[in-house]
């Protein structure tokens, strides 16, 4: 993989509340937590109907509220929004034109020293290419590291706890998984904070068929550690592991009987509960269940949900909803 620093990209800031363009049929529903249910705080309609990818994270300097990143492939384009309305509503910070038509993937993380908020991986599949950006704490990107020569058929690339952390490290950083379906592979890398990635571990003997591999941050009262869902939609099976510090994973439990249906899962924190929380969505049903996840990857229900829209593109989860200037954990929906 070769690696190269960049200048930054163009950015034009707005401050209109949201930017339509010629697309504005999306719509956009949070919800917060109320023992274990969801509670409407906000419906955001005439929002673009062609986003691609949600990505939330903290991409300003100062702020507690989640941040959101949309990116639209075809147009080349790129917002970042703000939680800043009576309930949370989201408000248009910057917008980027001019961003690659090819990214299939973006992640945040803590990956650069010098971005002022998360940074963000990128991967373009076709090309076989990434890069890291850093943010400049106002919602500019611009880029510090470019990567060729990577592997074309990542199905998965999702980030993990700091790998691998020398005692008297003054910051670490977060590493990344990524997962080859057809290959049965996956592999752990560490980045430095100055744009290098690192392979740590190679697993050559992964099952061929996971549909989706989810990460979420177990809190626990010794040390936090990353816990990664993975689901097999045709064997209506799950399996819970614990992410060691040197990339190595350890089954917590396995799960037969799981609906062969779920398009997505989300991990959330479920307000009132000392625990994380899994959300799954099927489309066709209009189904969504709730689930508490405890240390040992037991999963209890929470809710069920039947009457849901069968129409949601995303599901994202942070700190997106709320009255007052504290928001609340929350997820929001989004409809093309």
């Amino acid at each position: 993989m070769q690696h190269e620093t960049q200048p930054p990209l163009s950015t034009q800031e707005l401050s209109e509340s949201q930017s339509p363009g010629l697309h504005s049929r999306g719509e956009l529903e949070a919800y917060t937590f109320l023992e274990g249910r969801l509670e409407r705080a906000y419906t955001q309609r005439n929002v673009r109907s062609t986003w691609d990818l949600l990505i939330p994270g903290a991409y300003l300097e100062h702020t507690e509220a989640t941040n959101l990143l949309f990116y639209d492939r075809s147009a080349g384009l790129a917002e970042f929004y703000l939680p800043t309305g009576p309930q949370g509503e989201l408000q248009l910070l910057k917008r980027h034109t001019g961003w690659r038509r090819g990214w299939d993937i973006i992640i945040p993380g803590t990956f650069l020293e010098v971005s002022k908020g998360d940074s963000l991986l990128f991967y373009d599949r076709e090309a076989g290419s990434g890069e890291l950006h850093a943010m400049d704490g106002e919602g500019g990107v611009f880029r510090v590291a470019s990567f060729t020569g990577w592997r074309r058929t990542w199905n998965v690339i999702v980030p993990v706890l700091p790998l691998d952390i020398s005692p008297g490290t003054e910051r670490a950083f977060t590493s990344i998984l990524f997962y080859d379906k057809a290959a049965g592979q996956g592999e752990f890398y560490t980045t430095d904070g100055q744009g290098h990635l690192s392979r740590v571990v190679r697993h050559l003997d992964w099952r061929r068929t996971w549909n989706l591999i989810v990460p979420f941050v177990e809190f626990t009262s010794d040390a936090n550690r990353t816990v990664l869902v993975f689901y097999d939609r045709s064997a209506g099976q799950g399996e819970l592991y614990a992410v060691d510090g040197h990339g190595g994973i350890a089954l917590l439990s396995e799960h037969t009987g799981w609906r062969q249906s779920w398009d997505m899962i989300i991990p959330c924190r479920i307000s009132g509960r000392n625990s994380n929380g899994l959300l799954f969505y099927d489309r066709m049903e209009g189904l969504g269940e709730l689930y508490a996840v405890d240390g040992r990857g037991a999963l209890s229900q929470v809710a069920r949900y039947t009457d849901w829209r069968q129409t949601w593109d995303a599901i994202v989860f942070g700190t997106l909803a709320g009255p007052g200037p504290f928001l609340d954990p929350s997820l929001l929906f989004y409809d093309r």
